[in-house]
């Protein structure tokens, strides 16, 4: 009898073991702060630990059930299950004394006795290291190789057909690892293969040997809700809000790329660009937004590779063409002004953690425009006279004033950035018009067109008519022995000089940068992370990061 009663109070033993792991896991878990909560498991499983080394030290049944009957318990099952131990104990004591001698030796007090409560710990341990991986697997499946992978369909050329299931989403990559670490009890290796394009598992191979989870994650331990809340999560695609009137498009999520960002813009093109996450904003492609703004607010940055961001103003229009022909003799139109550049644009990036190179940021302003070559001078009238002198040409256009670039660094680190905001170039100017020929005198002319006109015998008889009246006007003994006077010389003209180069027309001003608007960021951005304060994994991070834009002053006195 007294070995049944033996059996029987270490049933009732592990009954209470586990009433006192259900209980202690109860308190301990909140699916809405995965971090607390393991901290939380990994202190109840010390307490029952402590618990099982106070009662290990009893030397006798009566002082084990003593000890027992002091535990706190504080549930109804914990209650209804210490009252059956202690009734148990009661039975032995009676039987010994009975007996006078011990039925239940000390070891068996020590070990037998002592393991339920070990068992509860190693329970509670067993939770707290699936919670604990479920944060590990939060962070593997926030970076950005699995990120830009988020869609459903990876498609078919990186899909793995294993054990005759076709891996495609996120979801399946996921539930994979913990299926195969819980209830098959694969190694790595296997897992491994099973995610195919996702093989870089280092960190989180590292991560769940490190806790054991190979060997202690049990499928009593595991919560596929929690795991399918994860995956869930991490599948969102963030939340686009767009005023194509305005041209402004918001984009807030958790973990955010540039390049998702901008792959679906406002139908008539953003010109303003808001990227807010609460997590990680990935810089991973190149941004061109001419003369636009573009704000980007998270607690991390990681940029890959060298982007650029691009906000310079556009150049000014050229003042192409060339003026049309004037009227003989006349100047030559001078030309316009090339327009002006258009402003730079604006950028604000606001953070606390960077990772990656720098990013290259140009808000520079716009070149100005070419002006227009000047006409060329008219050309001498048919009657003879001087070539028009050439028109002057146009002035190049101003260059576009320079925009404006902020990085507002939360915690006081230095980030490496590589910034430029300039005037723009004014443009090349137009080249002066050439000048007008000049034509000769019309006399000259007429005869000379008339010589072409006539039959080949005249010329020769008009000749010899000339040399003999010549000859008999140049006689010495004609009007008293006096030669007759020479006839004036042929008036001479005079080519058009050519316009000068760049020096026509007062040019446009450029017109205002946009203006930044950023006064309006603070309280976007404040609310974005209120609204994500019950982050399941995050919540104290988003708490710091809430503290740490409260507190900064460049960030909350922007304009």
């Amino acid at each position: 009898m007294a070995r049944w009663l033996s059996e029987d109070i270490v049933d009732e033993l592990s009954a209470l073991g586990l009433a006192v792991a259900d209980a202690k896991y109860r308190s301990a878990y909140d699916p809405e702060d995965v971090p607390g909560t393991a901290e939380r498991l990994q202190r109840a499983a010390d307490d029952v630990r402590r618990l099982g080394a106070h009662v290990k030290g009893s030397s006798n049944v009566q002082e084990f059930c003593d000890r027992v009957n002091d535990t706190g318990a504080s549930t109804p099952k914990e209650v209804e299950q210490v009252a059956k131990v202690v009734k148990m104990c009661r039975q032995i004591v009676a039987l010994e004394v009975v007996s006078e001698e011990a039925i239940v030796g000390r070891s068996a007090l020590r070990e037998l006795w002592v393991r339920p409560f070990q068992e509860a710990a190693d329970e509670l341990e067993a939770r707290k290291d699936w919670v604990r991986f479920l944060a590990a697997m939060y962070d593997r499946l926030s970076k950005h190789d699995v990120q830009v992978r988020r869609k459903a369909d990876l498609g078919p050329e990186i899909g793995i057909d294993y054990d005759g299931y076709l891996i495609t989403t996120i979801e399946d990559v996921a539930m994979s690892i913990f299926i195969r670490l819980t209830y098959m009890r694969t190694s790595f290796q296997a897992s491994r293969r099973a995610l195919g394009p996702f093989a870089d598992l280092g960190a989180i191979e590292a991560k769940a040997q490190a806790l054991g989870l190979p060997a202690k994650l049990r499928p009593a331990a595991v919560n596929l809700q929690d795991a399918n809340a994860l995956v869930s999560m991490v599948s969102r695609e963030p939340e686009r809000e767009c005023n194509d009137d305005s041209g402004e498009l918001v984009v807030r999520g958790e973990s955010v790329s540039v390049s998702e960002a901008l792959a679906t813009g406002c139908g008539g093109g953003a010109r303003t660009v808001h990227i807010y996450a609460t997590n990680t904003v990935f810089v991973d492609a190149d941004v061109a937004l001419p003369g636009g703004r573009l704000v980007i607010v998270a607690p991390r940055w990681e940029v890959l590779g060298s982007p650029k961001i691009d906000l310079n103003g556009q150049p000014g229009p050229d003042a192409g063409g060339k003026p049309g022909p004037p009227d003989s003799g006349s100047r030559g139109a001078d030309g316009e002004a090339g327009g002006p550049g258009s402003p730079g644009g604006s950028f604000l990036g606001v953070g606390a953690t960077f990772i990656g190179n720098k990013p290259r940021v140009t808000a520079d302003g716009g070149r100005g425009g070419r002006g227009r070559d000047g006409g060329d001078g008219g050309s001498g009238s048919p009657g003879g006279g001087d070539g028009g002198d050439g028109g002057d040409g146009g002035v190049g256009g101003l260059g576009g004033q320079r925009g404006r670039a902020l990085f507002v660094n939360l915690v006081g680190q230095v980030f490496q950035n590589d910034v430029s905001t300039a005037d723009g170039p004014r443009g090349d100017g137009g080249r002066g018009g050439y000048g007008g020929t000049s034509t000769a005198h019309s006399a000259r002319r007429r005869r000379r067109r008339r010589q072409d006109e006539a039959p080949s015998w005249i010329p020769s008889a008009i000749s010899a008519v000339a040399d003999v009246a010549k000859a008999l006007i140049n006689r010495p003994d004609r009007h008293g022995g006096e030669q007759a006077p020479a006839p004036p010389p042929p008036p001479v003209y005079h080519d058009g000089r050519p316009g000068r180069d760049n020096s026509a027309g007062s040019p446009e001003p450029p017109a205002q940068p946009l203006p930044t608007l950023w006064q309006s960021v603070p309280p976007r951005v404040l609310q974005h992370a209120e609204s994500s304060a019950d982050h399941p994994y995050r919540r104290r991070d988003i708490q710091r990061y809430l503290q740490e834009l409260r507190a900064s002053t460049a960030f909350m006195t922007l304009a």
